[in-house]
């Protein structure tokens, strides 16, 4: 790990970056990429193999590093996801994470589940900044200069997998934690029957779900109804007239609930 570290901070250092360095004023595109860092572990290990006096544990380590690297770096196999300078504008008010490419068939589920698990905490990081922000200015909730964050998640089916369940458990964690920071989350699937797949998982999204304020459910299949009225137990479920509102239901009818007390139909136009 100590010689992988001493990699990155050469490929840093060749970019002019230290830790004495004002990151606000660096472009995106004077950081270092993985093609960097690969160049740097590659010159260390042909320095190691030339060596009059070789470390065979250097040069083994060096090349326990450079291998997996370069499958990040130049043409490697996983060099579209990660060997490239961001496009996100952080000063953006809006901002959008595109994950189409993560869920290409060819990205192994380890990889797809750790760098959600990465982008999740990025964006609970990007949470608590605007909560920080209003709270050192003093700005209260209602005034109009206060940062309001809300985190929308489209196809929240995609977080589920009962292999790889770290991104489904922050989600458990965050959607409780978000009123902390003053922020709202909301969850779009059409895809319930995801969310009752494995017993944990039946425990994680029923506590997600459970901690809604409220919730609109549009038309779903008949599986899908039966499996959001195996969330809902807790609060109630679905009345017979509701299910059938919700198979028979045309497009832009709705039900809205709020706890147990709160069910109704609605119709967006």
């Amino acid at each position: 790990m100590s010689i992988l570290i001493d990699i990155v901070v050469l490929a840093y250092s060749k970019k002019h970056i230290y830790p004495s360095s004002d990151f606000k004023k660096i472009k995106k595109k004077d950081w270092p990429i993985f093609t960097d860092i690969a160049n740097q572990a590659e010159m260390l290990l042909k320095q190691a193999r030339k060596a009059p006096l070789k470390s065979k544990y250097k040069v083994s380590s060096l090349e326990s590093i450079y291998y997996p690297l370069i499958q990040f770096a130049k043409d490697g196999v996983y060099s579209g996801l990660w060997n490239g300078y961001t496009n996100i504008k952080f000063d953006n008010r809006i901002i959008s994470f595109n994950i189409q490419k993560l869920n290409k068939s060819g990205v192994p589920q380890r990889i797809k589940s750790t760098q959600m698990r990465l982008l999740l905490r990025f964006i609970e990081d990007l949470c608590i900044e605007n909560k920080d922000f209003n709270e050192k200015l003093g700005i209260l909730f209602d005034d109009d200069k206060c940062y309001h964050t809300a985190v929308f998640c489209d196809e929240f089916h995609l977080l589920i997998n009962k292999k790889f369940p770290a991104p489904l458990e922050w989600f458990y964690g965050f959607i409780k934690r978000i009123r902390k920071y003053k922020g709202r989350g909301i969850l779009i699937t059409q895809n319930i029957n995801d969310m009752v797949s494995d017993e944990e998982i039946i425990r994680l999204t029923t506590g997600i779900i459970n901690s809604c304020q409220f919730m609109f459910i549009f038309k779903l299949l008949p599986n899908d109804i039966t499996s959001l009225n195996q969330l809902l137990a807790e609060v109630g479920g679905l009345k017979k007239e509701e299910i059938n509102f919700l198979k028979t239901g045309e497009q832009g009818q709705a039900i809205f609930m709020s706890g147990n007390d709160v069910h109704i139909k609605m119709k967006f136009l």
